[in-house]
């Protein structure tokens, strides 16, 4: 990333106004749905393309890097969305209401699971 004289990036971006945490449950869903398109997989519909570690793959149960199907990206650019492996995301699995950080408490896990 390229910085102006004020710590902005080209695009207008100020690295110290990002928060870094976890997705909701229903951000990760809104994400990979694509909001009121409320999409079957984060690129679209199924096709015959590569578009995520799925078992179509033939990879035999072993997960990849992230960006390894590119063209499966949800429209918003997230990566590996679906058929890689399950991601946490900051609300609890009891009450998708609590969303701290409480290692007492199961996160909620969303995306799919090489195996699952």
């Amino acid at each position: 990333m390229v910085e102006t004289h004020n710590g902005t990036s080209a695009l207008g971006l100020n690295p110290r106004h990002w928060q870094i945490r976890l997705p909701t449950e229903w951000e990760w869903q809104w994400m990979a749905q694509n909001g009121t398109e409320a999409r079957k997989y984060p690129w679209g519909a199924w096709d015959d393309q590569p578009r995520a570690n799925t078992s179509e793959a033939g990879i035999a149960e072993r997960s990849t890097a992230v960006g390894m199907y590119p063209a499966g990206q949800a429209a918003c650019g997230a990566l590996d969305v679906a058929g890689n492996l399950a991601e946490w995301c900051l609300n609890s699995y009891e009450d998708f209401e609590v969303a701290t950080v409480d290692p007492k408490k199961q996160r909620s896990v969303r995306g799919g699971a090489l195996n699952y």
